[in-house]
Parts: C-alpha cells; sequence; structure tokens
C-alpha cells in the first residue's frame, strides 16, 4: 500500500511536461468553472512548462471549457478525439496540428462494427442507440435512458448496465467489449482501438495511447527530455467493475520512467506504477499550484544579478531625459559583429533605440551623399501590459530606476519600479547582452512583478525598424527651435544634451552663406 510521504517525495520537485485527462481530473463535469486552472495553465506556460491535455472528447468541449490563451504558442497543446488530433494553443485560440482521417472504407467497417453490437444486443431485447458523429469512432451507447451520468455515481451507472446486460444474457461490460473486437475482426478492422467508460462502447481507429506517443515523439524526445521529466494526472488508471479505466492507455510502456498520479478514487485499485493520491479535481489543482509555485521560486532566485565589485560595475539611477542619449551610447552591449545601444525597452520620446552590423553600410539621404552604418531590426523592443494599460516612464510616477552596466561580463542589467495611475506598483527586471560564444546570439531576459495588487501582466515583445515606444518626433524640442527662430537667432541646435559648441563651426557656416545669398 502507498504512503502519503511516498507520494509526496515523488512530487518533491518540478516537470517540464505536465500531462492531464480533462473530464474527471481537471474539472468534475462539464459545467464545472475552469478559471483555476486556466489561470495555473497559462501562468506555468508563461513559465516555460509544456502543458498536454489528452481527453477523448473535442476541442470545442475542452477549449470551451478551459479557455486558457497563452502569450505564446508552444506551450499548450491539446491531445482528443481519443488520439485521433492534436492541437497548439497561443494568443488566439486553438490552432489544429495534426488530425487522423478515416478513409471512406474505414468509415464503413466503423459503422458495420458498431451496427453488429448493436443488433446483436437488440435481438437480445435491448434498447441500443449509436453516436455516429465522433472522428474516427462509434460509441454504442448501452443504457440511452441515462443522457448524462456524471462520474461521481459511476458505481450505480456500473451495476445498472450490468444488470441490464446481463438480463439480456451478456455477462457485463466486459462481455460487450469482446464482442465488439469479434465484429471488428469481421468487418475488416485489423488494430482497432475499442474503450468503455460503461456507457458506452468505443470503437475507434485510435485511443489515448496514440495521444502519448505524440507527446513523447514531440514534447520530450524532440526538446531534449527525458521520459522521467513528465507527470501524467488522471483518475481512472484501475478497471472500472471489469473494464479498464479510460487512462489505463496512457500507460505505454516508453513512459514507464513518467511518473504517473490518479486523483481519482480508484474503488478497484490501480495499477502498481500509479501513484495513488485520490482528492479529486481538487487535489489536481493543488499539484498544478505546487508546480507553478517551484517554477516562480526558480525563475525569481535564477535571474541574473550585477556583480558586487564595484570595479565592474557602471551605474547609472534614476532617468533624465537630457542624458538619456549619452547614457544609451554608454550601455551599448556588442561583441565586434553586432552592437546595441543601451535604449530603454518600451521606448520614450527621447529614445533612439539601434542596431549596428559590422561591415553594414548604405547610403546616406544627406547631400553630398556618404556611406553610413545602417541600424539593423531593433530587437530590445518589450513592453508590459497590466490589466490592459502599457508601463512606460510617462505613465504614473517613477519610484526606482536602476541600469548597470556589468562591465565583467557584457551584461546590462536594469531595475525599475513604476506606480502607476491606477495606484498599482510593479517591479521590472531586464538583462541583456551580446554573446562572445555565439556572435549572432542577442538574448534578453525580463520579469515582471506586481507589489500591492493582483492584475494580468503581459509582456509584449516589437521587432522592427521603428523604436519601441514609437518615432521619436520630440515636438518640445522642435517647439523650442521654433522659439528661438522666431526670436532672430541665426541658427539654433535644440535636443537633448546638446551644446551649441558641438555645431559652432556649422552653424556659423550656415549663417554666413545665408547672408551672403540676401546680399
Amino acid at each position: 500500500m502507498q504512503r502519503r510521504d511516498d507520494i509526496e517525495r515523488a512530487l518533491d520537485r518540478g516537470f517540464a511536461v505536465i500531462c492531464f485527462e480533462w473530464d474527471g481530473t481537471a474539472v468534475t463535469d462539464r459545467q464545472a468553472d475552469a478559471t483555476a486552472v486556466r489561470s495555473r495553465v497559462e501562468r506555468l506556460t508563461a513559465l516555460g512548462v509544456d502543458i498536454a491535455i489528452v481527453s477523448g472528447t473535442n476541442v470545442k468541449n475542452v477549449d470551451g471549457q478551459l479557455r486558457a490563451r497563452p502569450a505564446v504558442e508552444g506551450h499548450l497543446f491539446l491531445f482528443l478525439s481519443r488520439g485521433s488530433e492534436v492541437y497548439v494553443v497561443g494568443p488566439n485560440g486553438p490552432r489544429l496540428l495534426e488530425r487522423r482521417q478515416a478513409t471512406d472504407v474505414e468509415e464503413a467497417q466503423l459503422t458495420a462494427a458498431a451496427e453488429a453490437l448493436r443488433d446483436k444486443l437488440v435481438a437480445d431485447g435491448l434498447d441500443i442507440e449509436i453516436v455516429y458523429d465522433r472522428l474516427n469512432r462509434r460509441k454504442v451507447d448501452l443504457i440511452p435512458e441515462w443522457p448524462d451520468p456524471p462520474k461521481a455515481e459511476i458505481a450505480e451507472l456500473q451495476e445498472r448496465v450490468n444488470a441490464r446486460l446481463i438480463r439480456a444474457g451478456v455477462n457485463g461490460v466486459s462481455e460487450a467489449v469482446e464482442l465488439s473486437r469479434g465484429f471488428c475482426r469481421e468487418a475488416g478492422l485489423a488494430h482497432p482501438g475499442i474503450t468503455s467508460d460503461i456507457k458506452h462502447v468505443e470503437i475507434g481507429l485510435t485511443d489515448k495511447s496514440d495521444s502519448m506517443r505524440y507527446v513523447l515523439r514531440s514534447l520530450i524526445l524532440g526538446r531534449g527530455r527525458r521520459p522521467q521529466d513528465m507527470i501524467v494526472l488522471g483518475d481512472e488508471f484501475g478497471p472500472i467493475g471489469e473494464s479498464e479505466g479510460s487512462d489505463y492507455l496512457t500507460l505505454i510502456p516508453e513512459l514507464r520512467r513518467s511518473v504517473f498520479v490518479s486523483v481519482g478514487v480508484e474503488s478497484n485499485g490501480g495499477p502498481p506504477r500509479v501513484l495513488h493520491a485520490g482528492g479529486g479535481p481538487a487535489e489536481f489543482l493543488s499539484i498544478l499550484h505546487d508546480q507553478l509555485a517551484r517554477r516562480e521560486i526558480v525563475a525569481q532566485r535564477d535571474f541574473p544579478e550585477p556583480p558586487p565589485d564595484p570595479t565592474w560595475r557602471f551605474e547609472v539611477k534614476g532617468f533624465d531625459p537630457f542624458r538619456e542619449r549619452e547614457v544609451e551610447t554608454w550601455l551599448t552591449v556588442a561583441n565586434g559583429e553586432t552592437g546595441t545601444r543601451g535604449a530603454l525597452e518600451e521606448g520614450s520620446a527621447v529614445s533612439t533605440p539601434a542596431t549596428f552590423v559590422a561591415g553594414v553600410f548604405g547610403d546616406g539621404t544627406d547631400e553630398p551623399a556618404f556611406r553610413q552604418p545602417v541600424p539593423a531590426p531593433d530587437w530590445t523592443g518589450l513592453r508590459l501590459r497590466v490589466d490592459g494599460t502599457p508601463v512606460t516612464l510617462a505613465n504614473g510616477e517613477l519610484v526606482e530606476h536602476q541600469r548597470v552596466l556589468d562591465m565583467k561580463h557584457g551584461v546590462v542589467y536594469r531595475t525599475w519600479r513604476q506606480q502607476l495611475g491606477s495606484g498599482q506598483t510593479v517591479r521590472m527586471r531586464t538583462a541583456r547582452f551580446a554573446s562572445l560564444a555565439d556572435r549572432q546570439l542577442l538574448a534578453m531576459r525580463a520579469e515582471a512583478t506586481p507589489e500591492n495588487s493582483a492584475g494580468r501582466l503581459v509582456w509584449e515583445g516589437a521587432l522592427g525598424v521603428t523604436y519601441a515606444g514609437g518615432a521619436t518626433t520630440e515636438t518640445e524640442f522642435e517647439a523650442l527651435e521654433e522659439r528661438a527662430l522666431s526670436m532672430g537667432f541665426e541658427a539654433v541646435a535644440s535636443g537633448p544634451l546638446v551644446r551649441s559648441s558641438y555645431f559652432a563651426h556649422e552653424m556659423l557656416d550656415a549663417a554666413r552663406a545665408r547672408g551672403a545669398d540676401a546680399g
């Protein structure tokens, strides 16, 4: 018998892949509120965890109840229709990746096998119906008078279905399944997937083992992981009466080193390799929450920090718009192939982000034209939204702002606390570098933490040739220039951190030329 200590010890680590059944595991039924599951799924995927939902139902049922929308595709997958469909979910909802489509011959074989079972049971005096509109399968309804039995009443369902079958001379659901196998052979189906949830006998071309092998190929082996990096959660691994539980087929031998946990009742016991936690969807949610907490702690603890040695630190505290272009130059990260100015990720009216690539030049627009470096697409654009509101230095009150150039490792760190107009205070950290090991690699990491309230935080990335905060118009400096010219000045240099001596010679020559033309 398993001890609680053994279960806790097995779960006392983070998993890179979390795979789970939907009905009965994540939610009690199709009408349950899945908000808590959605929140944890979205947060886990944001932290790099892959989520695989394996279910016999369709995308309308699962996505319609979960409604998770991760910020990017590639971490939330739906393996549905008993192994026949695979979807990836991103900000725009589910997108079909693969679908097993039965041929006309296979459709006819499925129908023939299901109708043969129905006809046999009807001939024995039972009222039997077939559900035809399922992808790659047919469902033979053994008790049509009970349309939607809840999982909580599975024992009563089993008793009533078996009683019906026995009156017709069929020794329970297990014999009905065996009859189905024989009818499949007669119909020409070589490798049918036959399962039962007590109410139905399902005859299909695929089953959950196909879903699990897809998970193994794509999310484990395809991403350089091992089977022990995955936890699989279900609620029916053990037998239900004389039939295999609905999750039994997830126990493929290739995943024998993965951790399997049942949150179901498992009244008839479960396979030895499955840990029985019990507790239903509440326990499932607790396990998900624990995985989330572990990931968040690791993410915060592992965020890089600048060196404490002041010898290697170049610090810029606060924000002065008149010095910002100078600061951006100081905080440039470069590796000999590329160089990126240290502009604010979210941009500002005085930001001039730019990345230059060695050897890339073009003709300037001035006369006479001359060769000059051409900016590459700006890769540093990153903006945070809190409940839909963009976080910028101009939005609310700046509480703390510091940037540090780690001259030993070539990393620029930024720490920023902003109190928004709504009263919410958010703490942000970023770190960026240009790799020397791979000179084509430029990397940035960002983190945001709400300090005094809850809210939905979303990072938005931007890649382009314009500034992250929009084109820099600097209307204030232009207005000052126009005002000075209207006062009679011959030439004006107006901008952040501009000294007239920088341009005095050119400006004097231009003024003299204008005077000569006027004379």
